[in-house]
C-alpha cells in the first residue's frame, strides 16, 4: 500500500517544494497554444528532443514530427504559403530561449530555413508553485517568397 501512495503523491509533493519533473511540464496547454497561434496547420514540426517530440506526437497527431539528428526517419520537407515549418524547443524555467546549435544547423542544412520571428509560452507547471512558469520557444517558418 506505501508504494502506490508514494507514486500518487510524489507528483504534486515535487511540485510544492520546486523540484519538477517531467510530468510537471504542462505540454498539452503549450501545444495546444503554439498550434492555435498561427492561422495555417503546419506541413511538419521540429522539436528539440525526443521527449518534445513525443509530447508534440501525441497532442497533434495529424502532423509529422522531427528532431536534429534522426534523418533516417526524416520525412520530406515540402512548405508552402499554407504549411509552414513548425519550431519548438525549451528552456525550463528561464525566459532567454535561443534556439539550440543542432536545430540551426538542420534548419541550415534544409534550404537554408532560418528562424525569423521567435515567440514564447509561459505557464505554470503541473502541481507548480505560484509564479513557477515552464517556457517554451517556437517559430513558424514559411518559404521565402522571390
Amino acid at each position: 500500500m506505501l508504494i502506490p501512495l508514494v507514486l500518487l503523491v510524489r507528483i504534486p509533493i515535487h511540485g510544492m517544494t520546486g523540484h519538477y519533473e517531467k510530468i510537471n511540464v504542462p505540454y498539452q496547454e503549450a501545444v495546444g497554444k503554439i498550434l492555435s497561434a498561427d492561422a495555417n496547420r503546419p506541413a511538419m514540426i521540429l522539436a528539440s528532443d525526443q521527449q518534445m517530440a513525443g509530447n508534440l506526437r501525441l497532442q497533434a497527431t495529424d502532423m509529422p514530427v522531427m528532431i536534429p539528428g534522426y534523418e533516417a526517419f526524416e520525412t520530406p520537407l515540402s512548405l508552402d504559403a499554407n504549411r509552414p515549418l513548425l519550431v519548438v524547443w525549451r528552456a525550463r524555467g528561464g525566459a532567454d530561449l535561443p534556439l539550440p546549435g543542432p536545430m540551426a544547423d538542420w534548419l541550415s542544412a534544409h534550404g537554408g530555413l532560418k528562424v525569423e520571428e521567435i515567440r514564447t509560452v509561459a505557464l505554470p507547471y503541473l502541481f507548480g508553485r505560484d509564479g513557477d512558469l515552464y517556457h517554451f520557444a517556437y517559430s513558424y517558418i514559411y518559404p521565402k517568397t522571390n
